[in-house]
Protein backbone atom coordinates (compact mmCIF):
# COMPACT_ATOMS: atom_id res chain seq x y z
CA UNK A 1 0.00 0.00 0.00
CA UNK A 2 2.96 2.88 0.61
CA UNK A 3 4.70 1.21 -2.67
CA UNK A 4 8.04 0.40 -1.45
CA UNK A 5 7.99 -3.33 -2.50
CA UNK A 6 7.11 -5.17 0.66
CA UNK A 7 3.49 -6.31 1.60
CA UNK A 8 0.88 -4.00 4.00
CA UNK A 9 -2.17 -4.82 4.56
CA UNK A 10 -5.42 -3.43 5.05
CA UNK A 11 -8.32 -4.76 7.25
CA UNK A 12 -11.99 -3.17 7.03
CA UNK A 13 -13.82 -4.56 10.26
CA UNK A 14 -16.86 -2.33 10.79
CA UNK A 15 -19.34 -0.71 8.90
CA UNK A 16 -21.47 -4.01 8.77
CA UNK A 17 -24.54 -1.76 10.16
CA UNK A 18 -25.03 1.69 11.73
CA UNK A 19 -23.52 2.05 15.53
CA UNK A 20 -20.90 -0.72 14.13
CA UNK A 21 -17.85 0.02 16.57
CA UNK A 22 -14.95 -2.09 14.99
CA UNK A 23 -12.30 -0.22 13.39
CA UNK A 24 -10.65 -0.94 10.11
CA UNK A 25 -6.61 -1.41 10.75
CA UNK A 26 -3.87 -0.66 8.24
CA UNK A 27 -0.98 -2.67 9.12
CA UNK A 28 2.50 -1.01 8.12
CA UNK A 29 5.03 -3.98 7.35
CA UNK A 30 8.02 -2.44 9.33
CA UNK A 31 11.21 -2.88 7.37
CA UNK A 32 12.60 -3.60 4.21
CA UNK A 33 15.03 -6.18 4.47
CA UNK A 34 18.16 -6.89 1.74
CA UNK A 35 15.22 -9.05 -0.25
CA UNK A 36 14.56 -8.25 -3.68
CA UNK A 37 11.12 -8.00 -5.39
CA UNK A 38 9.41 -7.51 -8.40
CA UNK A 39 5.45 -5.70 -8.82
CA UNK A 40 3.45 -6.28 -12.07
CA UNK A 41 0.75 -5.12 -13.50
CA UNK A 42 -0.95 -6.87 -16.82
CA UNK A 43 -3.10 -5.23 -19.03
CA UNK A 44 -5.27 -8.11 -21.16
CA UNK A 45 -6.08 -6.75 -24.88
CA UNK A 46 -7.50 -10.29 -25.84
CA UNK A 47 -7.97 -11.41 -22.60
CA UNK A 48 -10.56 -9.81 -19.74
CA UNK A 49 -8.31 -6.09 -19.50
CA UNK A 50 -7.81 -7.04 -15.75
CA UNK A 51 -6.07 -10.03 -17.02
CA UNK A 52 -8.07 -12.37 -14.23
CA UNK A 53 -6.70 -15.80 -15.20
CA UNK A 54 -3.23 -15.32 -16.80
CA UNK A 55 -0.75 -17.12 -15.07
CA UNK A 56 2.88 -16.06 -14.41
CA UNK A 57 6.09 -18.10 -14.32
CA UNK A 58 9.03 -16.42 -12.61
CA UNK A 59 12.94 -17.91 -12.81
CA UNK A 60 15.43 -16.27 -11.59
CA UNK A 61 18.91 -17.32 -9.49
CA UNK A 62 19.43 -17.01 -5.53
CA UNK A 63 22.81 -17.62 -4.01
CA UNK A 64 23.36 -19.83 -7.15
CA UNK A 65 20.43 -21.96 -6.89
CA UNK A 66 17.50 -22.10 -9.88
CA UNK A 67 14.55 -21.35 -8.51
CA UNK A 68 10.94 -21.05 -9.94
CA UNK A 69 8.00 -19.15 -8.50
CA UNK A 70 4.33 -19.49 -9.80
CA UNK A 71 1.61 -17.16 -9.53
CA UNK A 72 -1.74 -16.19 -11.00
CA UNK A 73 -4.37 -13.09 -11.08
CA UNK A 74 -7.45 -13.15 -9.24
CA UNK A 75 -10.06 -11.30 -7.52
CA UNK A 76 -9.64 -13.09 -4.67
CA UNK A 77 -12.16 -15.46 -3.08
CA UNK A 78 -14.98 -15.37 -0.80
CA UNK A 79 -15.32 -12.07 1.69
CA UNK A 80 -11.49 -10.98 0.59
CA UNK A 81 -9.93 -9.92 -2.19
CA UNK A 82 -6.42 -9.16 -3.85
CA UNK A 83 -5.04 -6.80 -6.18
CA UNK A 84 -4.81 -7.14 -9.10
CA UNK A 85 -0.88 -6.72 -9.79
CA UNK A 86 0.94 -9.71 -8.28
CA UNK A 87 3.59 -8.60 -6.04
CA UNK A 88 6.29 -11.09 -6.22
CA UNK A 89 9.44 -11.78 -3.93
CA UNK A 90 12.42 -12.62 -5.09
CA UNK A 91 14.75 -13.01 -2.15
CA UNK A 92 18.69 -12.12 -2.69
CA UNK A 93 18.11 -12.44 -6.96
CA UNK A 94 19.73 -9.20 -8.33
CA UNK A 95 17.86 -9.98 -11.90
CA UNK A 96 14.92 -12.04 -13.03
CA UNK A 97 16.55 -14.31 -15.78
CA UNK A 98 12.79 -15.06 -17.11
CA UNK A 99 8.94 -13.67 -16.64
CA UNK A 100 6.51 -16.06 -18.64
CA UNK A 101 3.08 -15.23 -18.93
CA UNK A 102 0.46 -17.22 -20.21
CA UNK A 103 -3.03 -15.54 -21.58
CA UNK A 104 -6.30 -17.36 -20.94
CA UNK A 105 -8.84 -15.85 -24.05
CA UNK A 106 -5.38 -15.67 -26.84
CA UNK A 107 -3.81 -18.63 -25.44
CA UNK A 108 -0.36 -16.71 -26.35
CA UNK A 109 2.39 -17.05 -23.71
CA UNK A 110 4.81 -13.73 -23.39
CA UNK A 111 8.67 -14.07 -22.58
CA UNK A 112 10.65 -11.24 -21.28
CA UNK A 113 14.07 -12.12 -20.29
CA UNK A 114 17.42 -10.41 -17.85
CA UNK A 115 14.35 -8.20 -15.99
CA UNK A 116 15.99 -6.06 -13.28
CA UNK A 117 14.54 -6.54 -9.93
CA UNK A 118 13.26 -3.73 -7.54
CA UNK A 119 10.62 -2.22 -9.98
CA UNK A 120 6.95 -1.73 -11.02
CA UNK A 121 6.01 -2.94 -14.18
CA UNK A 122 3.18 -2.89 -16.64
CA UNK A 123 3.05 -5.89 -19.17
CA UNK A 124 0.15 -5.37 -21.95
CA UNK A 125 -1.17 -8.31 -23.65
CA UNK A 126 0.26 -9.07 -27.26
CA UNK A 127 3.28 -6.16 -26.78
CA UNK A 128 6.80 -7.25 -27.33
CA UNK A 129 8.13 -5.11 -24.50
CA UNK A 130 7.05 -4.06 -20.78
CA UNK A 131 6.58 -0.29 -19.28
CA UNK A 132 8.06 0.52 -16.31
CA UNK A 133 5.83 2.50 -13.62
CA UNK A 134 7.24 5.35 -11.38
CA UNK A 135 5.12 4.93 -8.13
CA UNK A 136 5.31 7.07 -5.42
CA UNK A 137 6.45 5.96 -2.41
CA UNK A 138 3.91 6.93 0.50
CA UNK A 139 5.02 7.96 4.10
CA UNK A 140 2.12 7.54 6.59
CA UNK A 141 2.42 9.07 9.80
CA UNK A 142 0.97 9.33 13.11
CA UNK A 143 -0.59 13.03 14.29
CA UNK A 144 3.01 13.34 16.42
CA UNK A 145 5.15 12.54 13.79
CA UNK A 146 5.93 8.92 14.31
CA UNK A 147 5.41 6.24 12.27
CA UNK A 148 3.16 3.48 12.79
CA UNK A 149 3.15 -0.02 12.25
CA UNK A 150 -0.21 -0.61 13.12
CA UNK A 151 -2.85 2.56 12.42
CA UNK A 152 -6.20 1.87 13.51
CA UNK A 153 -8.66 3.64 11.19
CA UNK A 154 -11.81 5.29 12.37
Amino acid sequence: LDNDGDQDIFIEMGGAFLGDAYPSAFYLNPGQTTNNWICLKLEGTTSNRAAIGASLTLKFRENGKVRQVYREVNAGGSFGCAPFRREIGVGQATVIDEISIFWPASKTRQVFQNVPVNQFLRITEGRDDYETLEQKKLVFKKADGTIPMCAPIQ
